[in-house]
């Protein structure tokens, strides 16, 4: 009797022995699925993570050497300045310059038998050529004299489109040399941010500014301005600038593997600068509100002041990360689709498992 209740008790301990050793099995498995999953995710992060650094640095060594070689062109603008009188290559090019038979002003549209056009800015200005050693004369031989230095700066750095001096007394000098009938000084380019954004009140401290995005109007996609003002001891002369074209910026994006990930570099306006998604570099300006996925959560994060640069933040369903660019006003986002991350991430265990 006591034999025959004692059988179904062993055969259900027998049984329950089996289904926890069936769980214990199938949360040891679901656990090393879940590390699985986990190390593959955070792997897929760092190698997001490690092709932003890259761009990050590709477009701060630009930035540095645009900025670097305007600072050179500054410093050797004031250091001609403060000389009693220009360099004999520039006093001897300012015989050069003669009335302009195309607007009200002066140039140098013939370019000196011996000089190659490629050595030279075209220098234009308003009303007469003023008198060699006048403050106007000398600050124009002072500009004459930077034509090494111009030329220098467009062989190294192949994105700057035009390098040119503005003056307070209504000349510029530009690089390369175009003749008058292309490009002249206009009274309007004082009105400009290359001008405006180097003046006393805007910048007392006489650091290096870049201006907004914008569209070229001769054809080379969207460009911004790096510049510095130019100073004769404590009197503001003028502004040395460099136009840089931004395609370089797509071509860094486009050479990276983001993967699930998509890449903007943007402006302090929130301007699109340069996009990992975009077949081709942007040839309008484009706000990056109008090209973020639609996602009210993700609008809300992108916004400057929810920038936490070097580290990821989850936001809603999304990833992001932000990284700065040294030196310009200009940041690198990244956005990644949370639920689309996983999603790749469980299909890849899948495989693994499955075979």
């Amino acid at each position: 009797m006591m034999r025959e209740l004692i059988r179904p008790i062993r055969r259900n301990r027998g049984k329950a022995v089996a289904y926890a050793a069936y769980a214990l099995t199938m949360t040891a498995a679901a656990c090393g699925l879940w590390v699985l999953g986990e190390r593959d995710y955070d792997a897929r992060l760092d190698r997001f993570e490690h092709e932003l650094s890259d761009v990050t640095g590709s477009t701060t060594m630009l930035v540095a050497d645009s900025i670097d070689h305007v600072d050179l062109l500054r410093r050797q603008a004031e250091a001609v300045l403060a000389e009693p009188e220009a360099p004999g290559s520039a006093q001897s090019l300012f015989s050069a310059i003669e009335p302009s038979k195309g607007f009200a002003g002066y140039a140098i549209d013939r370019v000196p038998p011996g000089l190659r056009q490629k050595a030279i800015a075209n220098l234009t200005g308003s009303g007469a050529v003023p008198p060699a050693q006048s403050g106007a004369g000398r600050e124009i031989q002072m500009a004459l004299a930077l034509n090494p230095l111009f030329e220098a700066t467009r062989a190294q750095i192949p994105d700057a489109a035009w390098v040119y001096y503005t003056s307070k007394n209504h000349f510029m000098a530009l690089y390369p040399w175009a003749p008058s009938h292309d490009f002249h000084w206009s009274e309007d380019l004082v009105t400009y941010d290359f001008y405006k954004m180097g003046l006393p009140e805007n910048d007392a401290t006489r650091h290096a500014f870049w201006t907004d995005v914008y569209l070229d109007a001769a054809g080379k996609g969207l460009m911004a301005t790096v510049g510095e003002p130019v100073y004769d001891g404590s009197q503001f002369r003028g502004t040395i600038d460099l136009d840089l074209t931004l395609g370089t910026m797509s071509r860094f994006l486009a050479a990276a593997d983001f993967g699930r990930a998509r890449v903007f570099l943007v402006n302090d306006k929130d301007r699109v600068i340069a996009d990992s998604a975009a077949p081709a570099p942007l040839g309008a300006l484009t706000e990056l509100q109008a090209v973020l996925p639609a996602s009210t959560d993700l609008r809300q994060a992108v916004q400057p002041n929810g920038d936490q640069p070097g580290r990821f933040r989850i936001h809603g369903g999304w990833v992001l990360q932000t990284q700065l660019i040294d030196g310009a006003p200009w940041r690198l986002l990244m956005i990644v689709d949370r639920r689309a991350l996983l999603m790749d991430v469980a299909h890849s265990i899948w495989v693994g498992v499955a075979g």
